[in-house]
């Protein structure tokens, strides 16, 4: 077999994310308002730079740029704080546009070939010119700009929306089960599968998956992580390697689906929103790998990858974890009983990780 690439390689090769929607918007934005300032400067009719050493809301607007650098930035994974800095922008757009430049004051410096702006009324525009057509062609860059923020405004929420932990959890799955931590599973027929001691074996089949995933679906994987119980050294599981891949939208993971089936990975309908299920399973029926593929934009929000990251980190949390595994396993079987059972001690853990990166608390279980 092909040597397989370490975990943290697989996922950086899938890490240099395409933009979203909204991130697209906002390049346009970038781009209109430097069209936008161009025009300012053409036009003569700003009493600041380059005409003066004044700071006025043309000198101001240049933070747009810091601005846009910080949003890609750092706030990629805070949906709702690119929201309001948006919005923010909206409406100091809207402002400045009211107050310092009426679209009027802005056909009237080209169409007449001097400055209609109060501060600098009589100041011919920078090319000599009186052309109506400059004048028409002014405003509606700065109409399509405060259209562009609306849009890119609009789409950002959306984003938002779809991130795990934004908005109240849906109604409880049909399955019963909890999206946030799947670990009590049921072969066909309901055979269950039984809690077993740490199996060293466990990071190699996932790296074997991984590389087998990769090469057959190409560049719809961003990512592809190593997730649940299977991905935390010296933790008793069910002996099904979990992974976690992100997608620009969930369309692109099911155009995947003729490319995994192939694999031997079939969608299953879990009810759970925002994500795709698909399982694969040993002839005896029993699943050998679950692979769930959820928007990237949700990704640093993922309940399953921050409880991970917290029991990795945590010995004495996953030692507690392990311990209550082994003993509802052995009282209770596998089952829903059994998954129900964990609920608690896991939404401890989930919060604790939660807080500890400054998120908001939410649910475990989808109801």
């Amino acid at each position: 077999m092909t040597a397989v690439p370490p975990a943290s390689a697989l996922t950086a090769t899938r890490c240099r994310t395409p933009l979203s929607r909204g991130e697209q918007m906002l390049l346009v934005v970038l781009i209109l308002a430097a069209l936008h300032q161009v025009d300012h400067v053409l036009r003569a009719d700003n009493s600041g730079w380059p005409f003066t050493a004044d700071v006025t809301p043309f000198t101001i607007s240049f933070i747009i740029y810091p601005l846009m650098a910080l949003d890609f930035g750092y706030l990629r994974s805070r949906p709702w704080s690119r929201v309001a800095l948006v919005a923010v922008l909206f409406v100091a757009l809207q402002v400045v546009h009211l107050v310092y430049e009426p679209p009027g004051a802005q056909y009237g410096t080209w169409a007449n070939g001097v400055s209609d702006v109060p501060h600098a009324l009589g100041r011919p525009n920078l090319l000599g010119v009186a052309a109506p057509a400059l004048g028409v062609a002014s405003v509606m860059v700065s109409t399509l700009l405060s259209a562009a923020v609306l849009i890119a405004l609009a789409l950002l929420i959306r984003e938002a929306r779809a991130a795990p932990g934004s908005h109240a959890p849906p109604p409880a799955t049909a399955r019963g089960e909890p999206a946030q931590h799947q670990d009590s599973r049921q072969a066909p027929g309901g055979t269950p599968i039984a809690v077993v001691t740490d199996d060293p074996a466990w990071p190699q089949r996932y790296e074997a998956a991984a590389a087998e995933l990769l090469g057959a679906v190409g560049a719809r994987f961003l990512r592809l992580e190593h997730i649940g119980s299977t991905a935390v050294p010296g933790l008793a599981a069910k002996p099904t390697i979990d992974m976690m891949a992100s997608v620009p939208r969930l369309e692109d993971g099911l155009a995947a689906r003729a490319a995994l089936a192939e694999l031997g990975y079939e969608l299953v309908e879990t009810g759970m929103p925002d994500r795709l299920f698909f399982q694969r399973r040993v002839p005896s029926g029993i699943p050998s790998h679950h692979l769930h593929v959820v928007t990237e934009t949700s990704w640093a929000t993922r309940n399953e990858r921050l409880l991970r990251d917290h029991l990795r980190s945590h010995p004495e949390d996953a030692r507690r974890y392990g311990e209550l595994k082994r003993r509802l396993a052995r009282d209770l079987g596998p089952g829903e009983p059994y998954t129900r059972a964990k609920t608690a001690l896991i939404q401890e853990l989930v919060d604790a990780a939660r807080d500890g990166r400054g998120l908001p608390r939410v649910p475990v279980w989808e109801e």
